[in-house]
């Protein structure tokens, strides 16, 4: 018993010897951004998945975007337009449209497939539409300007 007492002190002052002082890193500058959301209007399809694929950071995925729907990045169909999600701007973005599910053989179908690049400080919809059975999938970006409405008056 008390050879297990000292083994436990022994641990105890090895571990608290081993701590030192950590060095702070450098903070990185936010890169400008833009918004962007996703909308599926391909009615042949099941549910899709949108993926950035060029890189990691800043870089918005939605899963599960069914009929009529955005996905949102964890996965969940929307039954309304997704909010905005950040996406670094003034670069080249690579967008892959993946049908959307567990076995890897249905997963890794490419759906469509384009490169964007998005303005700082603007929000954008990447619609999804066309006709998979065909072959024929395209997509449009939009940017969504929104404006304030004047004073007094009621924008729609």
């Amino acid at each position: 018993m008390t050879w297990s007492r000292i083994g436990l002190g022994f641990a105890v002052v090895l571990a608290l010897g081993a701590c030192r002082e950590v060095e702070q890193g450098v903070l990185q500058p936010q890169p400008p951004l833009a918004g962007l959301r996703y909308v599926n209007v391909v009615n042949d399809t099941g549910a899709v998945d949108f993926r950035i694929i060029n890189f990691i950071g800043d870089a918005p995925n939605a899963g599960a975007a069914t009929f009529r729907t955005g996905g949102q990045p964890f996965g969940v169909a929307t039954n309304f337009l997704p909010p905005h999600w950040s996406v670094e701007a003034g670069r080249d973005v690579q967008i892959r449209v993946f049908m959307n599910g567990t076995e890897p053989s249905i997963a890794s179908l490419v759906v469509f497939d384009t490169t964007c690049t998005f303005t700082a400080g603007t929000n954008y919809t990447f619609y999804l539409y066309g006709s998979a059975r065909n072959a024929n999938v395209h997509a449009l970006v939009s940017a969504d300007a929104v404006t304030a409405p004047a004073s007094g008056k009621i924008k729609v």
